[in-house]
């Protein structure tokens, strides 16, 4: 059985998780210059409150720039 300090980590961990699986959604299917910024900028301040880490939120920009180069060639 799970403690309560145990269950509240993981409860944090899934969280964590869905708010990045939500950005990089948001981020992968962006249809303008514009929606790719609102969720790079909703990425920079979760990562500025400790809500996603460094990396994850690298990852999200180099996605970005796939998706932004896509979206130069349309």
């Amino acid at each position: 059985m799970k403690t309560l300090s145990s269950a509240t980590i993981a409860v944090k961990e899934n969280t964590a998780w869905q708010l990045y699986t939500d950005l990089q959604l948001g981020v992968r299917y962006a249809t303008s210059w514009l929606e790719l910024k609102g969720w790079l900028d909703q990425g920079r301040r979760a990562c500025e409150v400790g809500a996603i880490n460094q990396d994850e939120l690298d990852q999200l920009l180099e996605e970005a720039m796939r998706i932004g180069s896509a979206l130069a060639e349309i």
